[in-house]
This record gives structure tokens, C-alpha cells and sequence, in this order.
């Protein structure tokens, strides 16, 4: 699962820490207690709108990509990234929905 200290091993051997919160009940671990001490509830709570972005990525225009080489896969995502980025703007551009909200006149 997410929380298995093989995965934890395998993220420190590669360089990397998991920032998932602890999970209750469990305490062994060498490469778990490692990755808790640099657990932040700050850092945490910023994985929920990178987790939509991504889904609406893969929504728009598919979870598998088309090219065979690593160098071509690269640049298929990020041109899908430029693409997201591009509509993003040109719906936020043209919305109908106002930017601000106005507030009642308060003087009476």
C-alpha cells in the first residue's frame, strides 16, 4: 500500500521522502521514522490541488501518452501541460462570471 515501509526504502534509495500523514498503531520502520520527522501538515495540505490538476489532465486528454521514446513521452506532457495552461487562461479570459463581487452599499 501507500504506507508500506518497502515504499518508503524505495523512495530514500531513490533520493526522495513520502509525505503522507502517520498512520495510527504503526511505529516500526527505519525508513518510515525517517520520512515522519520531515512530514509537514503544510506541506500535506498543498497535495490536494496538484492531485486535481493532475486528474483534470488525465480527464482532458487521457492517461497514456502516445509516443514511444522518453524523450518524445516528455515532450507530449508537457505540451499537454502548455495546452492545460493555455485553456485555463482563455476560460478564465472569456468567463461570464464576475471577478469580484460587490459589496450592498452599506450607508443607509
Amino acid at each position: 500500500g501507500y504506507n508500506s515501509e518497502a515504499l518508503f526504502k524505495h523512495a530514500h534509495l531513490l533520493g526522495g521522502v513520502l509525505i503522507c500523514p502517520k498512520k495510527k498503531g504503526v511505529r516500526r520502520g527505519y525508513y518510515r521514522k525517517k520520512a515522519n520527522r520531515a512530514y509537514s501538515d503544510e506541506l500535506y495540505s498543498k497535495r490536494n490541488p496538484v492531485e486535481s490538476v493532475f486528474s483534470s489532465l488525465k480527464r482532458r486528454f487521457g492517461s497514456a501518452v502516445l509516443c514511444r521514446t522518453f524523450r518524445l513521452q516528455r515532450a507530449e506532457i508537457f505540451a499537454r501541460i502548455a495546452l492545460y495552461n493555455i485553456f485555463s487562461y482563455l476560460a478564465a479570459l472569456f468567463s461570464t462570471e464576475p471577478r469580484f463581487q460587490i459589496m450592498p452599499d452599506c450607508s443607509r
